[in-house]
């Protein structure tokens, strides 16, 4: 694959995410340096429009719409709105990352189950993360030690390792 322009990059990802959310309606927003979705509202990091983009970084942004599309797809996002859940939100600060970590990996399943070819997309994207992680910790071997850093990082990897992604 050659090398794609973040103009066709920024096209693509918004007309993918769409159709993978099967919802020509969603509010689809590029900036910033997360990903996140609502179930009405998929944000992604910034693509800037004058870079040309290789493979590999093609994949990684790409396996962020792939992952936010499967949370509109396969995420009960009425849930934390329940008293029970906002109970334990409000109560327990750990809560929300440790139940997102699991919900990742779940909603990664069926993704990969409904999309074979999203895998490899996934996989560039959880690498990516990953070495954000392990960059931290280079820079601060302390945050290995804090459930808040480590906790829901360590059930998604744990859970992608199961599911056979290719990263080490």
């Amino acid at each position: 694959m050659r090398n794609v322009s973040g103009d066709k990059l920024t096209h693509e990802v918004i007309k993918t995410a769409k159709t993978f959310y099967r919802s020509q309606d969603l509010d689809v927003r590029i900036g910033g340096n997360t990903a996140a979705t609502n179930g009405k509202m998929v944000m992604l990091p910034s693509i800037p429009t004058g870079v040309d983009y290789t493979a590999d970084e093609v994949a990684v942004v790409r396996g962020f719409v792939d992952h936010e599309a499967g949370h509109g797809r396969h995420t009960n996002f009425s849930l934390a709105k329940r008293k029970q859940w906002k109970d334990k939100l409000e109560r327990f600060a750990h809560f929300m990352p440790i139940a997102n970590g699991l919900e990742d990996v779940r909603i990664e399943r069926h993704i990969t189950q409904e999309y074979p070819g999203s895998k490899r997309n996934l996989e560039a994207t959880s690498g990516w993360a990953n070495n954000i992680y392990l960059k931290h910790l280079e820079e601060d071997p302390e945050i290995a030690k804090d459930i808040a850093c480590v906790g829901a990082i360590g059930i998604t990897w744990e859970g992608r390792r199961r599911m056979g992604y290719d990263d080490p």
